[in-house]
């Protein structure tokens, strides 16, 4: 399985071949610590945990077991996984309802999945920002239909 690594100048390399990252290992541009991250996409984690990279005997590496058995994804991960979902759920419920109170709280949902290191956290906060507007100018011109109407909703006036 190829992986991308990520380096420390915070850019992805790869994707990467077993036999590729052993030379990197070999000219110091991949430790035990660096982030790797499988090419079909996932979480990265530490290159540590690829079996039969790093082995402390022959054996252990051809006897390794699945890759991805043992990885430890940490709290981090989990809470940006609820931050997001917590945004999506809130923008959905924002349109709809109280859209003034909701779509904040998602946008700073959203602020606090990127800060946990969700892998698409920037482009969530930019998507919650575009969903809050878009929810603003929904309601607020649903609302100027209403008083300029004098009662009923929009949609009801194509229904008849």
């Amino acid at each position: 399985m190829r992986h991308f690594v990520h380096g420390s100048d915070g850019q992805k390399y790869g994707p990467a071949d077993m036999a590729l990252m052993r030379q990197w290992i070999q000219e110091g541009r991949l430790t035990e610590s660096t982030l790797v991250e499988p090419e079909v996409g996932g979480i990265p984690f530490a290159a540590k945990n690829i079996p039969g990279l790093f082995p402390s005997s022959p054996t252990e590496a051809s006897f390794a077991p699945y890759p991805y058995q043992n990885v430890n994804l940490g709290a981090d991960y989990v809470k940006a996984g609820q931050f997001a979902t917590a945004a999506w759920i809130l923008a959905v419920v924002g349109l709809c309802l109280c859209w003034c109170l909701l779509n904040p709280v998602s946008i700073y949902c959203a602020v606090k999945a990127r800060n946990f290191g969700h892998p698409n956290g920037r482009s969530l906060v930019i998507i919650m920002v575009i969903f809050g507007v878009f929810s603003a100018v929904v309601n607020i011109a649903a609302g100027l239909w209403v008083l300029q109407n004098g009662s009923g909703f929009p949609f009801q006036t194509l229904a008849n």
